[in-house]
């Protein structure tokens, strides 16, 4: 059974099968071989616009990923995540820092007060010491 134009109109369904597959480093050889096809026929699959459903599943199991994966894939919404985590990333280290230093402030506090009530005890001692 062929699933014929089964793609976004932005995208043919052999164009998101190469693009995973260039993502996944593979070259069209190993895809083939995986598959059980010719590097041909399988360079004809990525200039398809359309495969059959048995296909679809060989391909997408030689890559690593689900047929509904491979259907839905966007070269698009890849890119824009990747652009979204770089971004959030950047956002997430400034993040991090400024919660580190938040704690730092917070262990610095911490030390003043305690060397403070270490001052205190000291005080205490000498004046009991001084009644003796």
């Amino acid at each position: 059974m062929t699933i014929a134009r089964y793609c976004t109109a932005d995208q043919p369904i052999g164009r998101k099968i190469e693009s995973v597959r260039l993502l996944r480093n593979m070259t069209q050889k190993e895809v083939a071989n995986l598959v059980g096809i010719t590097k041909e026929g399988y360079g004809k699959i990525e200039r398809s616009n359309s495969i059959s459903e048995s296909r679809l599943f060989q391909i997408a199991s030689a890559l690593r990923v689900t047929a509904k994966g491979l259907l839905e894939f966007r070269e698009d919404k890849l890119y824009t995540s990747q652009k979204e985590i770089k971004d959030s990333s950047a956002l997430s280290e400034n993040s991090l820092v400024s919660k580190m230093l938040s704690i730092v402030e917070q262990i610095a506090q911490a030390q003043a007060q305690l060397i403070f009530v270490k001052q205190e005890i000291i005080n205490l001692l000498k004046e009991r010491a001084s009644y003796n």
